[in-house]
């Protein structure tokens, strides 16, 4: 009974002994979290007690985790894994990875951390290399559940797994470049719109915010969708060759694509096409064949998405999101313009996935999670202009009758006025929104001869203008997508509409009086200035040429830029000799060139063309004897006099992550 009771005791400890041993094999051998880097907020809070965070949780998490390294700055696109919620930050040229449950920052696709010997970080993105991008704009699931990632800039589609691994690169052919008007733009300042969808096959689509295309990539195979010039019949070519395989006119007689911001793959090889400005759903099969068209009663439909029996929209004019069953009959809508927890300010893209929505409410800066039935579930909100460590992002330059500077900051949606000397003045601006005291992407600016102040309020669709104290003076409304502005000697304003692709010619009293677009040879302006000569110098990115048109809006001049600049920029200037002063965003070089000779020469470098993107702008003084250049990637102003020579510098530059200007 003894040496039984004995071999009980002796087999219950070497059980629990294995079992000890098993314990310790099986956390050891553990993986660690792959995903979590940081502890999100500085504390070892529940579930995140074996979080690696390469030391101590409230020393190496804490301080050094800026708000902008886990927020995003701009929202363009956004796709949901099992694991994560990946946000498309194209302005700082990455992805962000969100826990799915939790909503709690993960990782970031596209940026490099680097701490130097005095422990200051430093984040360095935008590039060409594979696991870089440049201006990313789209992003979606496709096959094998993998992630592809539309590099706008640098023409490309990377290819991750769900894991976040990067896999592959598709080079997109330099005809879809050619096709697609914006491809090589940021989208939320300077570029239209992309949808981009990958069917269950690996078949690509891409559509844009212009009229007037809708493309479909296999492979190396390119087919385009595309309105002919009357407007009534819709064609698809082939390629390789350009013939017309097919044409057909669809029901309602007017079959122009006209402003596509957004495209899904559905069941069996369908698309569902957004057309924004027809108020319809357009539903194609794979091969572009129209199959049925679902009209959208009411406002302008931006966004698309498709569950199994539903069909969601969001609604960019009335702000609104949308519910419709398959055959087009409304089900329920929810939304009105603010920031509430059922409320939107120019909703956009969005993605549906197990049975929740996931909206990008782009006037708000932030993405919304919805359930199935339009219930508010939670929100990932990004950097607000009133944030801590918002970074000074010089866009547009204007310079006053004084000689005080002012520039855009599209990220932040202010404007920031200095003096000569480069000492801050005054701020503009409360944030994204649309009362006279906020501004939505503001973008072009110009002084007229009296000192006012005119600012492109591009997402709200109108000039603001300021009297020189900076008080509200008045509005020039019902611009769709106003970019550049120049004043011109009489006070004659000339704004850069983007959707139609013109400009607008507006008396002193705001009175239109004249537009130059097709029917004076302009194509695609990129830049406007109203010289002193009252002659208007446009850049005309199609032909790549400078046109020249006189008071009356008639052609009288080109200058092309071919084989000289390799990528425009959206500004241009005359300095105090009557040369013309342009960019060239891609070798990072300013250009001056001389209508007497007929030639070029150039002066500075802005980073690295072979690494970094970076958006410059240029202007003038009064006089013209210096010129202003801002550079939005490295956070600064350069002032040159006129024949190149710099004179001085404005703002932290690149290593100066937290600026001292945003507050």
């Amino acid at each position: 009974m003894f040496s039984s009771k004995k071999n009980l005791i002796i087999l219950g400890t070497t059980a629990l002994l294995i079992i000890a041993i098993v314990i310790v094999m099986f956390v050891s051998l553990r993986p660690s979290p792959k995903y979590i880097k940081h502890c999100y907020n500085g504390v070892i809070d529940d579930g995140e007690e074996d979080i690696d965070c390469g030391g101590p949780c409230e020393l190496e998490c804490g301080a050094e985790q800026f708000p902008f390294q886990r927020l995003p700055t701009s929202i363009a696109d956004v796709a949901v894994t099992d694991d994560f919620i990946l946000i498309v930050d194209e302005m700082r040229h990455r992805i962000l990875a969100y826990d799915k449950d939790s909503l709690k920052y993960v990782d970031t696709i596209g940026e490099i951390e680097e701490i130097d010997e005095n422990g200051n970080v430093r984040f360095i993105n935008g590039g060409k290399d594979d696991e870089l991008f440049t201006f990313p704009c789209c992003i979606t699931n496709g096959p094998d559940k993998d992630i592809y990632i539309l590099d706008r800039f640098n023409q490309k589609i990377k290819i991750y797994s769900k894991e976040l691994d990067y896999k592959s690169t598709i080079n997109i052919p330099d005809r879809l470049v050619g096709l697609i008007s914006y491809m090589h733009y940021a989208p939320n300042i300077d570029g239209g719109v992309i949808g981009f969808a990958v069917s269950d096959k690996g078949e690509m689509y891409f559509s844009e915010d212009k009229p007037s295309h809708l493309v479909k990539l296999e492979n190396d195979e390119l087919m385009e969708w595309i309105a002919s010039d009357n407007g009534k019949t819709i064609k698809s070519f082939d390629a390789s060759n350009d013939n017309i395989i097919k044409s057909f006119e669809s029901g309602d007689g007017n079959d122009d694509l006209v402003r596509a911001p957004d495209i899904d793959a559905g069941e069996k090889g369908k698309i569902y096409v957004v057309e924004k400005d027809k108020g319809i759903i357009q539903i194609l099969d794979n091969d572009l064949n129209p199959i049925n068209e679902i009209k959208f009663d009411g406002g302008k439909p931006g966004g698309i998405a498709l569950s199994k029996d539903m069909i969601y929209i969001t609604d960019s004019e009335n702000h609104q999101l949308v519910s419709m069953d398959r055959k087009g009959n409304i089900i329920k809508k929810v939304g009105e313009l603010g920031r509430g927890e059922y409320q939107f300010y120019i909703p956009s893209k969005m993605e549906y996935d197990n049975g929740n929505l996931y909206i990008v409410d782009s006037g708000n800066q932030r993405l919304v999670i919805y359930d199935k039935d339009l219930v508010y579930i939670g929100e990932i909100a990004g950097i607000q202009s009133d944030m801590l460590g918002a970074l000074f992002a010089p866009f547009f330059i204007a310079v006053s009758p004084d000689d005080n500077i002012a520039v855009t900051d599209p990220i932040n949606n202010k404007v920031l006025i200095f003096d000569n000397d480069g000492q801050l003045l005054d701020k503009m601006g409360l944030g994204a929104g649309f009362s006279n005291e906020h501004f939505n992407t503001p973008a072009g600016i110009a002084y007229d001869a009296n000192g006012r102040l005119y600012i492109s309020d591009r997402r709200n669709s109108r000039v603001q203008i300021f009297n020189q104290d900076l008080t509200y003076s008045g509005t020039i409304p019902n611009i769709q997508s106003p970019i550049g502005i120049s004043i011109g000697p009489d006070n004659r304003i000339y704004v850069l509409e983007d959707y139609t692709r013109t400009i607008k010619v507006y008396s002193p009293n705001l009175k239109l009086v004249g537009t130059i677009g097709k029917e004076q040879g302009l194509i695609l302006p990129l830049a406007v200035l109203a010289g002193k000569d009252n002659k208007i110098y446009v850049i005309d990115d199609a032909t790549r040429e400078i046109k020249i048109f006189d008071h009356n809006l008639g052609l009288i001049e080109k200058i092309t830029t071919a084989n000289i600049i390799k990528n425009l920029g959206e500004s241009l200037a005359l300095n105090d000799k009557n040369e013309l002063i342009l960019m060239d965003e891609i070798s990072k070089l300013v250009y001056i060139y001389n209508f007497k000779e007929k030639e070029y020469r150039n002066f500075d470098t802005f980073g690295s063309a072979n690494d970094r993107s970076s958006m410059l702008q240029v202007a003038t003084n009064k006089d013209g004897s210096k010129i202003f250049i801002t550079d939005m990637q490295d956070a600064r102003i350069k002032i040159f006099d006129s024949s190149g020579n710099k004179l001085n510098e404005i703002g932290a530059g690149k290593d100066g992550m937290i600026e001292t200007f945003i507050d």
